[in-house]
């Protein structure tokens, strides 16, 4: 006797991070472009108070273009584990990463624009 239930003519549901995922690096793209037009040729990185060590500014495309590959890198580092945990026949533990997945890249994003907003 087959456990398995069978197919109900829908098509499969869909995740959250197949849609967060590529919204939240066009967020990234986007936001790395206007902080490309608004902030200049540097962006502050560092701020400390007292002796410092290290570099306090960074050039803006090179810092934009790291978060934008983050976002891209976490989210399709989380579709990728969590595809293959579906093929393992555990499909909660697949919605839990892709959860996370879209939760790391919000937090990448957030934290662009939090740095962005702090170079105004």
């Amino acid at each position: 006797m087959s456990t398995e239930r069978p197919p109900t003519g829908r098509r499969s549901r869909l995740n959250p991070a197949t849609v967060t995922g590529p919204l939240l690096v066009l967020t990234s793209i986007v936001t790395s472009l206007i902080a490309a037009r608004v902030l200049g040729p540097s962006v502050r990185i560092r701020w400390s108070v007292g002796t410092h060590y290290g570099p306090e500014y960074a050039s803006t495309g090179p810092v934009m273009l790291a978060f934008t590959v983050t976002v891209a890198g976490a989210v399709v580092t989380c579709l990728w584990i969590a595809k293959r945990v579906a093929g393992d026949g555990r499909p909660d533990a697949r919605l839990v990463i892709e959860l996370v997945g879209a939760a790391v890249g919000a937090l990448l994003v957030a934290t662009q624009v939090l740095v962005v907003g702090l170079n105004l």
